[in-house]
């Protein structure tokens, strides 16, 4: 069984060599490697270079997006199943392919097989772990498939189509939703971890466009017409804006208590403050006695006793001497 796994890149100078060396490192050997690289400008064709007999087909010239990239690799690939590799993303450790395709395998009428999906960010790391596949519509009311961890069968491209490049983020949103119309389609669950997804995509830093998109894929999904649904995703959406205002509430708490925290700690400054300039003042008070005690007669005086002092000590323990 070959696995084609394709990468599209553009300016990744940063995260590629890691996504090139999880796939390189796999233990499984039967796999079409594939990077479509959208002309870069920075080093990611020199890093790519570096591992160009490890690469089956290396493309690199301008596109119109990610999917158009990713259509790209898909007619050109010859595996029995494919699977995208972003480029921030890798695969989360050297046996993941010798796996699935065990599992696959066991399973020869799976058409597509999915599994778990570790995101990160620069603070956290959380384990996704999508639905089922009957509770897979459910699922993506609001959320969505992870295709860094699905594998699909060539001939579901060939037979369903490829993506939408009319979509800039969301056109996987669609595959998916349009997928689901076919009960003919086998899904599978895989439990177990495929891949390490950076939280700080495309689909993330422009939340307004990623949902504009997914509401327009959403409204127009053939599965999501009819009363029935019409009534889960209402309640879905209900429920999102009660968790969201639940979470409002607690910030605003929260942020009470710190700014509490924040004048109790002001107030603590300000009385130590004023307790340094008092000391300060305090200071500055005995520096000008002090100096008004050098020029006054007494001073005169006792550095004169202090002079007197030495040879008086001297005498002194002569005659204890004697």
């Amino acid at each position: 069984m070959k696995i084609s796994i394709i990468t599209v890149c553009k300016n990744a100078e940063k995260t590629i060599k890691k996504a090139i060396q999880s796939v390189i490192n796999q233990t499984y050997s039967n796999i079409e490697y594939i990077v479509i690289d959208g002309n870069s400008n920075d080093k990611t064709s020199k890093i790519i270079e570096q591992y160009k007999t490890q690469i089956n087909q290396w493309v690199s010239e301008p596109d119109t997006g990610i999917y158009n990239a990713m259509n790209k690799g898909i007619k050109i690939a010859t595996g029995d199943f494919i699977y995208f590799l972003n480029s921030d993303d890798y695969l989360l450790d050297n046996d993941v392919i010798q796996d699935v395709v065990n599992y696959l395998n066991e399973h020869p009428n799976c058409d597509i097989i999915y599994g778990d999906l570790e995101a990160r960010d620069q603070d956290n790391t959380i384990l996704v772990k999508p639905p089922q596949p009957q509770k897979i519509l459910e699922w993506m009311i609001y959320g969505s498939m992870p295709h860094q961890a699905t594998l699909a069968k060539a001939n579901i491209f060939e037979k369903y189509g490829l993506f939408n490049e009319g979509y800039k983020i969301v056109a996987d949103v669609e595959w998916y939703l349009n997928l689901l119309k076919y009960n003919e389609i086998n899904w599978q669950y895989y439990p177990r971890t495929i891949a390490s997804y950076a939280l700080n995509g495309l689909s993330t830093k422009d939340i307004k466009l990623t949902r504009g998109e997914y509401w327009q894929v959403h409204n127009t999904a053939q599965v999501y017409q009819g009363n029935d649904w019409d009534k889960k995703r209402l309640l879905k959406y209900q429920d999102i804006i009660l968790y969201f205002e639940e979470q409002l509430i607690l910030f605003k708490k929260n942020n009470e208590q710190l700014q509490n925290q924040i004048d109790n700690i002001n107030k603590q400054f300000q009385v130590s403050q004023t307790s340094v300039i008092n000391q300060k003042h305090q200071i500055q008070q005995l520096q000008q006695e002090l100096a008004a005690m050098k020029t006054s007669k007494f001073w005169k005086l006792r550095n004169f006793w202090f002079k007197l002092k030495k040879p008086l000590r001297f005498f002194s323990t002569l005659g204890k001497a004697y």
